[in-house]
């Protein structure tokens, strides 16, 4: 291939990745999502305790196509830069590396690696306008209550995660469940009601008001535990300790006004403003007078030269809210 053939495919190419304003261009980001989206569901099955032997081959190797797509599409976006160097070290750059780079040296050196596609696809779809929905288990293998804790307080502190809602899954030892063989030889040990308890009450206490917990064990039957806590009302049990300890949730699960009555004119406006790895997120509630929650609105405003996973049709105006909550 000629010269001057190779510029004109790169162009076409340089118009399908990046290009917003062509329909093979929109109908690439949508293929782009559409794995993306796939990749973190397939993630989210492997970890059912129950789940087949074939049926986890099948996610595994579906598993090597999404990766082998993904890098397709970083070479392909690295050749059609025009500074391949400003690329790489760009922040999409960087994370679609660092999406694919963890499936890398696990094939290749047999090593425990972090899995930042959920990093990705949280980025993508919050930049798309979906509410960020995570589960986060704590007692898993290889983790104390002191790392759960510091863990948990991750999700928060670091600009790129900060889900809207999340679902707290303390893991239960099941007999059909791969760690159950790391149990018989001595490798895990199950934390106890209290331990569970005093991991709740510490990730409880650090939850930011603009996150609902929406569940906090998962739906088990506790008859198949082998060991470990058995009780299926750990929120009502971690509530009560904290309230022992002059402590209380700001999740909005706990600060809802339910069925409590309430006059229009005793409510209050507050706004809480965040900021994620690509977005400026205002949390605006109307609160009563002792602080419970009578409706919330989430107004996520992408930050200034992001590109966006899903082009606007028009376009729209940013809006300059207050930045400290008002009383």
């Amino acid at each position: 291939m000629d010269e001057g053939a190779s510029m004109r495919a790169k162009m076409k190419l340089r118009r399908l990745v990046e290009g917003t304003d062509t329909r093979s261009g929109r109908l690439f980001d949508w293929v782009v999502m559409a794995l993306i989206v796939y990749s973190i569901v397939t993630l989210t099955i492997e970890t059912l305790p129950d789940l087949r032997a074939d049926s986890r081959r099948f996610l595994w190797h579906s598993e090597i196509v999404v990766t082998l797509a993904f890098t397709c599409e970083y070479l392909l976006r690295l050749w059609v830069a025009d500074r391949k160097t400003g690329y790489v070290l760009s922040f999409n750059g960087v994370i679609d590396l660092l999406a694919v780079l963890p499936f890398y040296l696990t094939m290749a050196l047999g090593m425990a690696a972090v899995d930042l596609r959920a990093v990705r696809a949280f980025r993508l779809l919050r930049l798309a306008g979906y509410k960020i929905h995570g589960h986060w288990m704590p007692n898993l293998l290889g983790a104390t209550m002191e790392s759960d804790v510091a863990d948990y307080g991750r999700l928060w502190s670091d600009p790129a995660i900060r889900p809207d809602e999340l679902k707290i899954y303390p893991t239960m030892l099941l007999q059909n469940a791969e760690l159950y063989e790391y149990w018989q030889r001595g490798e895990y040990k199950p934390y106890t009601e209290e331990q569970v308890t005093e991991v709740l009450v510490q990730c409880k206490a650090q939850t930011p008001r603009y996150v609902r917990l929406t569940r906090i064990i998962r739906d088990i039957p506790t008859t198949n535990v082998v060991e470990g806590f058995t009780k299926a009302n750990l929120r009502q049990i971690a509530q009560r300790e904290m309230k022992k300890r002059g402590l209380q949730c700001q999740c909005i699960r706990c600060r809802e006004i339910r069925r409590q009555k309430v006059e229009t004119g005793d409510l209050r406006l507050e706004i809480e403003t965040y900021a994620t790895d690509a977005t400026t997120d205002h949390f605006l509630s109307f609160v009563t007078g002792d602080d419970r929650i009578a409706g919330f609105l989430r107004l996520s405003l992408p930050n200034a030269g992001v590109e966006l996973p899903i082009p606007e049709p028009v376009s729209y105006t940013h809006l300059t809210l207050p930045t400290k909550r008002i009383v």
